[in-house]
């Protein structure tokens, strides 16, 4: 039997049939799409989006917040499409956490004025605060937090501590749906 056109068809005609019988792209059903995180200090916004309004009263934080995982909680800076996500580790008494995190930011927003928005130096922020609290803040995710993006943060992780919890923290920044750094407060050893 003699099988006519091109034998390299004939040999690939079984796995043609097959692809096409597979779509291409799967039809995922918007209940089943990832959902949206929101801001703990404000569950009506969307993280990510822009946030115009102060902060809820902290009693109504503690009914309405659903952390994301064990420990984390998102927060939204105020006037701002900036947020982070927090975990919390050890408690720091006093007020030199938020100390320190309101300093940085005052030192960004100097600089901010100063120089204009660009991306911090080195790709590092570093600050050494009252008591020994040391902040640690890098770039990640092949992208770079500008002066404007890291006072942003700074701005929300004061109200957080301010709020919520003083302590010790690691966190990561977005600026939109983009997360541009990471950081760390703490004592120093």
């Amino acid at each position: 039997m003699r099988l006519s056109g091109s034998p390299i068809i004939w040999a690939f005609a079984p796995f043609i049939i097959f692809s096409t019988a597979v779509p291409l792209l799967p039809d995922v059903a918007a209940s089943l799409a990832p959902r949206s995180q929101v801001c703990a200090n404000d569950p009506s916004i969307v993280a990510g989006t822009y946030y115009g309004r102060r902060s809820i009263l902290p009693i109504a934080l503690k009914l309405r917040f659903t952390p994301l995982e064990r420990q984390q909680v998102v927060w939204c800076a105020l006037r701002s499409a900036t947020f982070v996500i927090i975990s919390a580790a050890q408690s720091i008494p006093g007020t030199t956490v938020y100390t320190t995190l309101v300093d940085a930011a005052l030192n960004q927003l100097t600089m901010l004025e100063q120089m204009g928005d660009g991306p911090i130096a080195n790709g590092a922020y570093d600050r050494l605060g009252p008591g020994n609290i040391a902040l640690h803040v890098w770039n990640t995710n092949n992208h770079q937090i500008t002066r404007g993006v890291l006072s942003a943060a700074l701005d929300a992780l004061a109200d957080y501590v301010e709020t919520r919890f003083a302590g010790a923290l690691s966190f990561y920044i977005y600026d939109g749906d983009n997360e541009v750094g990471q950081g760390l407060i703490g004592l120093s050893g």
